[in-house]
């Protein structure tokens, strides 16, 4: 199967997972602005370099079958919808605004094509044990609660994996928890699914989007009646809480194996160092989001992660909490 890399900024990290992919999935053309870096990338894969999806077409009409859009605000939902136009698949990166997420889902639908968005964080190998362990607890009763904590940038994987914790995030309703944003966080208060909600978001940013200055990415924390499971960062770990006995239970025939049943338990596996979290783990969610779009087209059977009511959900929810966030304050040069 044949991948365009639409962006090289972000997107260069898509070649990386194209590299030796195990899904049957090779790099055969770089499309960005046309900057000297970008041209040097396809040559250094010995791959074509084009400026704009009319290039597509003059390649021939099997030149493409999927495209990894790594290319923010209006140029990029333009070129989604230029390629699901053309009947190629497409995996965007994430954020995807609600018009254009409606605009893309429509044109894959109309032509044919599948429509994936990438929002990785909810992919980690270090996410996983949260996820996996929400869900067993959701199985057996409903969540009583969320909070999060996170900051712009992280906000809308961080909603994406509030979504995947309570298996759908509709209907949903968040507000201001206060009238007057002050001070360096924001509280938004809300439901999902029935379940209350608090997020505590970030709002102050640095003047370059670089990453600094961010003190929280993807904080969660989900209540049971059994317990509470927590995912103290993006890198982990994950945290079990058994709920505390009651007075029932220290009187009952049982109370001394209940006694003994630890206080918390560490779910996570040993930490990883800050280079293989950041490469080879962010490479390996990169390589199962490519597989899984893969998997739609070669089977046709859709991915529950990437569903239409999903997808639009985590748009719509994103954007009703960052108006609710409000401004956001610049700090530093």
């Amino acid at each position: 199967m044949r991948v365009l890399v639409c962006g090289t900024g972000y997107g260069a990290t898509y070649l990386q997972a194209l590299w030796n992919n195990d899904s049957g999935l090779r790099l055969a053309a770089v499309l960005a602005r046309g900057s000297e870096r970008s041209r040097a990338l396809a040559r250094q894969w010995n791959v074509p370099f084009w400026q704009s999806a009319e290039e597509i077409a003059e390649a021939g009409e099997k030149a493409i079958d999927l495209a990894c859009v790594a290319v923010g605000g209006p140029a990029g939902a333009a070129l989604t919808l230029a390629l699901l136009r053309r009947g190629i698949h497409v995996l965007a990166e994430h954020p995807v605004g609600p018009e254009e997420m409606a605009a893309a889902l429509a044109a894959a639908r109309e032509h044919g094509a599948i429509y994936h968005v990438n929002a990785h964080y909810a992919d980690l190998e270090t996410v996983e044990p949260f996820l996996t362990t929400a869900a067993a607890c959701r199985r057996r009763s409903p969540p009583l609660f969320v909070t999060a904590a996170t900051n712009p940038r992280a906000l809308y994987s961080c909603i994406e994996i509030i979504g995947r914790l309570l298996g759908a995030l509709e209907p949903f309703t968040f507000h201001a928890a206060i009238e007057e944003v002050r001070g360096p966080l924001a509280s938004v208060k809300g439901t999902a699914g029935g379940v209350p909600i608090l997020i505590e978001c970030q709002r102050s940013v640095t003047r370059e989007d670089d990453g600094s200055f961010l003190w929280a990415s993807h904080q969660v924390k989900a209540g049971f009646a059994e317990g509470t499971l927590m995912l103290a960062e993006t890198a982990g770990p994950v945290l079990w809480i058994p709920a505390s006995p009651s007075t029932a239970e220290l009187a009952s025939p049982g109370a001394a194996a209940r006694l003994a049943c630890p206080s918390w338990s560490l779910l996570s596996p040993p930490p990883p160092s800050t280079g293989d979290f950041l490469f080879r783990l962010r490479d390996r969610a990169n390589r199962l989001a490519l597989r899984r779009i893969a998997d739609q087209i070669r089977t046709g059977r859709p991915a529950s992660e990437q569903s239409e009511a999903h997808l639009l959900a985590v748009s719509r929810a994103w954007r009703e909490i960052l108006d609710c966030v409000g401004p956001l304050e610049v700090v530093g040069s």
